[in-house]
């Protein structure tokens, strides 16, 4: 219940979370004599509404006034050189501070937050400004940076480093749809416009290299993006929560997409993964509801946990001969998905992979049994279709049926040969199982394409007619799963 404190002169430093969750604290008097304030000491002081620090003030520790909800303002004397990691953070009515001369150091997520805070310049003596420390600041208009400084610099109120190679942070209120990045910047750093909420296009340059963790990460208006094929690494989070991100391309020289990278884009529907990408991160592409084709390129040797959860407009999915791992929930709440065929390279299934996929009838194992949870498929009627001569099968996996899955042309059947002007034949197969019936004119140089699809009736058969083979000398035939 403590409402205000006037601390003696005897008192050089205030501890850690000295003060911590003083929630009805309004107002201190902090004497000459303290130098340090350490970490958390005001930490979640909701009804402090404004602190002067005396000029003895030389370190301001991490968390020092986080959670400060009602505070306005503080000056912060010449004396401080260096503020600590999330010092400030969700002071959410902080309108203004002055970062004096003499400041060397800036922590992590030191503004995070700040709402309130419009405007910010940076002294010349500063030389270290951590990650997102003006993150969810999303008033700030402007960032300004001393012409002296010698590291970092301001070009209309956007921070970059000196050489303006990187682009530090794009303020979180700048009222503009549309932003270009100038043509020198190579990179995009860290958190750089996450919440930009204004921005709905920008206008990447072809000297990009990189983009950084949670660049973009809740832009939720941002609509349009093309990344050139300059860039090779985009950081974890890079477009999380971008919902309304429709479209986007991955340069051929990426060779990850990270962990939740695309997470919670809900308008992305189109997307096209490179053969340069090796694996897909956890959570890459989850939440994306909207998406609903993915062709897996054969570079990608593994799909981390919950990859595309969520991902309920996805029907359809296409996974190369390289992959050998699905991590867990991979493919969990995938609603629409009817079917999917495993390479036979596959060799590890993840807990409740394919689970609560409510329409998931269909899945084609071309290779060997893999290794497997004991719950993958949870909440999914999936039935589980295996090739011959594949090993590790029995009646059931994973406590869901087996069947083999072999078609096969009948020779003594009276549908074979030409009818009506087209040749056909009947196949059999498992019953009222899908099949598509695949054609080539030259075996040397194949070029297989779909002639239809068919599905087998109660008894396990169905005929096939080809439209077209009377035209041909010779024509060869496959059959694949739908």
């Amino acid at each position: 219940n403590i409402s205000s404190i006037t601390i003696p002169e005897s008192v050089t430093s205030i501890g850690h979370s000295a003060f911590k969750l003083c929630d009805s604290l309004s107002s201190i008097t902090i004497p000459n004599s303290v130098i340090s304030l350490g970490n958390s000491a005001f930490e979640y002081c909701y009804n402090l509404t404004s602190v002067s620090l005396p000029r003895s003030v030389i370190f301001i520790g991490d968390a020092a006034f986080r959670g400060c909800h009602d505070l306005t303002s503080i000056n912060i004397p010449d004396s401080v050189i260096s503020v600590g990691d999330a010092a400030f953070s969700d002071c959410s009515k902080l309108r203004s501070i002055a970062i004096p001369d003499g400041v060397t150091s800036i922590g992590d997520k030191a503004f995070f937050g700040c709402m309130g805070l419009t405007s910010i310049t940076i002294p010349e003596s500063m030389i270290s400004i951590g990650d997102r420390v003006f993150q969810y600041c999303t008033d700030l208009t402007n960032i300004f940076v001393d012409e002296g400084n010698s590291v970092y610099s301001s070009v209309d109120g956007t921070l970059f480093d000196k050489s303006q190679e990187t682009l530090v942070c794009y303020p979180g209120g700048k009222p503009a749809a549309h932003y270009t990045i100038q043509d020198n910047v190579t990179s995009i750093g860290d958190a750089a416009f996450s919440g930009c909420k204004n921005l709905t296009t920008i206008t990447i340059p072809d000297s990009l290299t990189s983009i950084g963790v949670e660049a973009f990460f809740g832009c939720g208006n941002l609509s349009t993006t093309t990344i050139p094929d300059s860039v090779s690494s985009i950081g974890d989070s890079a477009f999380r929560g971008c919902l309304r991100l429709s479209k986007i391309n991955i340069p051929d020289g990426v060779t990850s997409i990270g962990v939740e990278t695309f997470s919670n884009c809900r308008s992305l529907s189109l997307i096209i993964i490179p053969d340069s990408v090796t694996s897909i991160g956890e959570g890459a592409f989850s939440g994306c509801s909207r998406l609903r084709y993915m062709t897996i390129p054969d570079s990608v040797t593994s799909i981390g946990d919950r990859a595309f959860y969520g991902c309920s407009g996805l029907n359809r999915i296409t996974l190369q001969d390289s992959l050998t791992f699905i991590g867990n929930s991979a493919f969990n709440g995938c609603h629409r998905l009817t079917n999917i065929s495993l390479p036979n390279s596959l060799t590890s299934i993840g807990e409740r992979a394919f689970s609560n996929c409510s329409n998931l009838e269909r899945i084609y194992f071309l290779g060997d049994a893999p290794i497997s949870s004991e719950e993958p498929f949870i909440s999914s009627p999936v039935t589980l279709y295996y090739l011959p001569e594949t090993t590790g099968w029995i009646e059931t996996f994973a406590g869901r049926p087996t069947i083999l899955w072999d078609p096969k042309i009948l020779t003594d059947d009276n549908a074979l040969g030409i009818q009506g002007g087209k040749f056909g034949f009947t196949i059999s197969g498992a019953a009222d199982v899908p099949v598509v019936v695949e054609a080539c004119d030259d075996l040397a140089n194949p070029n297989w394409m779909k002639v239809t699809s068919l599905t087998f009736n109660t008894d396990g058969t169905v005929v096939f007619r080809d439209p077209d083979a009377a035209d041909q000398t010779g024509r060869f035939y496959r059959f694949r799963p739908e």
